[in-house]
């Protein structure tokens, strides 16, 4: 009697370190996007431009196109640099609305159409309101910036923001090392290119 006891007691120990051992081993349970303590990811930093006319201004955004980022966007977050902001994106044009929940900071919110046409601006988003802020027509992408920063950069309805998602970025000319510099032109010495 006393080996069977002994035999269940040493069992029952021994799977109870198994179980430890196993929830050891396990990866803790997601916490949902709004909790403070969640971890979410976030795209970029990707570069961003607001062209209004011939002049435009420089963001570097971080990119929320996944449901957890999307959801956390900028809450609990105590700041946000001049020119920096979070790109909200969509797999396809919808109305989107948000809220403020969980959001320190006024900010800009910036409803942007599937052409990088800016359709709507709410300006200076009050923090922590529960209030919807709706896109009210399909958008594809949400710019949020800084309270204040769309009026003091001149930025309204109708700009375009310049980013890949939009299809709308400005591509640099292409470099091609057989130019030649007009001065040097009529130069006797051949150019050369360094990658021989």
């Amino acid at each position: 009697m006393r080996t069977l006891i002994f035999s269940l007691a040493a069992a029952a120990l021994f799977s109870a370190s198994a179980i430890a051992q196993d929830e050891a081993a396990a990866p803790p349970a997601q916490l949902p996007p709004d909790a403070e303590e969640a971890v979410v990811e976030y795209g970029g930093p990707e570069p961003l431009t607001v062209r209004s006319g011939d002049s435009g201004v420089e963001f570097s955004v971080e990119i929320a196109d996944e449901p957890r980022s999307r959801s956390r966007g900028m809450m609990y977050r105590d700041a946000v640099g001049e020119n920096e902001g979070m790109l909200f994106l969509y797999g396809s044009p919808r109305v989107v609305s948000i809220w403020m929940k969980n959001t320190q900071i006024p900010l800009d919110v910036i409803y942007i159409k599937s052409d990088g046409v800016i359709a709507k601006i709410v300006r200076q988003a009050v923090p922590f309101s529960l209030q919807s802020l709706s896109s009210e027509t399909p958008v594809q992408g949400i710019l949020e910036i800084g309270g204040g920063q769309a009026e003091a950069l001149g930025i309204q309805t109708g700009d375009v923001v310049e980013h890949a998602a939009f299809g709308t970025a400005q591509q640099p000319a292409p470099a091609n090392d057989n130019d030649v510099p007009a001065d040097d032109a009529d130069s006797e010495e051949p150019a050369t290119d360094a990658a021989q």
